[in-house]
């Protein structure tokens, strides 16, 4: 993609590019080759910031602030990993009900 925007700007040599404008291609070639976020990613991120954050909460020296911040942090944490699993949980609850009733494995 980034060459044929070169080509259409009509630079055939990545070694023309100043310094910058190579820093600058680098950079955009990192972001469109990042992959995408996954519902996992985004899980294990979550679950990361609630264990710091309850381990923050148990520091002796923390001021009212620093409390107050991780306290919310830790209840916004559990709420969207609780969030974030209810459709699974869901499925898998009617998965086992359908499967316990009906004998049907889906």
């Amino acid at each position: 993609m980034l060459n044929q925007l070169l080509n259409a700007l009509g630079i055939t040599d990545y070694s023309k590019l100043t310094a910058e404008e190579r820093k600058t291609y680098e950079e955009w070639g990192k972001v469109l080759s990042a992959p995408e976020l996954t519902i996992e990613d985004i899980r294990k991120f979550v679950a990361r910031e609630k264990i710091r954050a309850n381990d923050e909460l148990f520091k002796l020296d923390n001021t009212r602030e620093r409390e107050i911040f991780y306290k919310v942090l830790s209840h916004l944490t559990a709420v969207l990993d609780s969030f974030i699993a209810t459709p699974s949980a869901q499925r898998d609850a009617l998965r086992a009900h359908l499967k316990q009733t009906f004998k049907v494995e889906i």
